[in-house]
């Protein structure tokens, strides 16, 4: 299994795998280079957060510098050039600052505030990248930067198929998932009807997928921090068989109720990258679509804190 993609080129498709910082891992000296651009661009003494509807492009050389209304100034969090010069340095800056399942002001490669939705879909182009901004505290501000013809091309196809996922996803956001019976290996049976009035979490995964095992553990964990409650489960769905599935956990313990064969339906919820966390509200709506056990955490904390809203505010 090739954990769904459909680019064509099989180059690409072993790059955006769930395995490629396992075969291509980033060198040490590259985070190391990456930190420190980051840890000397930062503004000092400045207020770097997007308070208005339009940015200006103050220069053209590092560090390149945006005002708001011409007067708050900010930083890009990593230059732009050093970022698209090859894959290797765009995968370590993708992987560390770009949060698209998360709420982030955005803004176009002209400095005018968008929509969400509206940023995604031109990321679909493959002629933009998300750059991340300065921000205040946690607040994440992207703006639209366009790809060079300097830059790797491989970038360009990351963008476009992975955008066109988040876009699918964010139109998923305020709806219910398509109907499902789920059954798992135990024989257990969930339905939108019998979850309703819990919060679902749902892991979208496959047993060759080494970052879907690899977080296990931590969901266990996250999973023994929620026992005792009554309005709350944890879901695994699988393409594998069920004795495939069987053999696995009979070696690999892991917390979640576990379905089989579910190949299908992770087609029919538009999955095509794995791992894939799915966190749907007591109303039985997707809340969020997330990748990794960190972020789902800390979804999964926040809906809890606003309980009785009835979504995660932004």
């Amino acid at each position: 299994m090739d954990g769904g993609f459909n680019v064509d080129k099989s180059y690409i498709r072993e790059l955006t795998s769930n395995n490629y910082v396992m075969k291509y891992p980033v060198p040490a000296f590259f985070i190391l280079l990456v930190a420190i651009i980051a840890c000397n661009a930062k503004p000092t003494g400045e207020d770097t957060t997007a308070k208005a509807d339009t940015i200006v492009k103050e220069s053209n050389t590092w560090p390149i510098r945006y005002a708001v209304d011409s007067i708050l100034i900010i930083d890009p969090v990593v230059d732009p050039n050093v970022i698209v010069s090859n894959f290797t340095n765009f995968w370590a800056y993708y992987t560390k600052n770009v949060k698209l399942y998360d709420d982030f002001l955005s803004y176009d490669s002209q400095g005018k505030g968008i929509s969400k939705g509206e940023f995604l879909k031109q990321l679909t182009t493959g002629r933009y990248f998300p750059l991340l901004l300065y921000g205040q505290d946690e607040t994440l501000i992207y703006k639209l930067q366009e790809l060079t013809k300097k830059a790797d091309p491989i970038i360009a196809a990351y963008m476009k198929q992975f955008s066109n996922e988040e876009l699918v996803f964010y139109g998923m956001l305020g709806k219910p998932l398509p109907d499902f019976r789920f059954e798992d290996i135990d024989g257990n049976v969930f339905t939108p009807k019998n979850t309703l009035g819990k919060v679902v979490l749902l892991k979208c995964w496959f047993i060759g997928c080494v970052a879907c095992v690899e977080e296990m553990p931590d969901l266990n964990k996250l999973v023994k921090s929620y026992e005792g409650r009554s309005d709350i489960v944890f879901i695994s769905l699988a393409p594998d068989s069920k004795a495939a599935l069987k053999k696995f956990f009979s070696r690999k313990h892991f917390e979640y109720r576990n379905v089989f064969g579910q190949s299908d339906y992770l087609q029919r919820i538009n999955v095509s990258s794995y791992p894939t966390h799915f966190l749907i509200g007591k109303d039985g709506k997707v809340l969020r679509v997330l990748k990794d056990e960190a972020a789902l955490a800390a979804a999964l904390k926040k809906y809890f804190s606003q309980e009785g809203s009835g979504s995660i505010p932004d």
